[in-house]
């Protein structure tokens, strides 16, 4: 399965949103923990996702970036 990243950056703006339109109210514990652990929950599936085989596949990190020749010398 496919992580959806533009989702989840979707959701990480709107719960930034959320949280500076109460930014008027103290951040006392009583309303502002949900939003802080919903983010950092986002943020460490998205750096899993990232890290995952999956990833690197989908993004061919393993491909070489310089072209391979031929004996001629031309590239493949």
């Amino acid at each position: 399965m496919e992580y959806d990243f533009d989702s989840a950056i979707d959701r990480i703006a709107e719960l930034w949103r959320i949280y500076r339109s109460l930014r008027n109210q103290p951040a006392d514990g009583t309303w502002d923990w949900w939003i802080v652990n919903e983010v950092n929950e986002l943020e460490k599936e998205m750096a899993t996702a990232r890290n995952s085989d999956q990833f690197n596949t989908q993004t061919n990190l393993n491909s070489p970036i310089l072209p391979q020749f031929l004996e001629g010398g031309q590239a493949l």
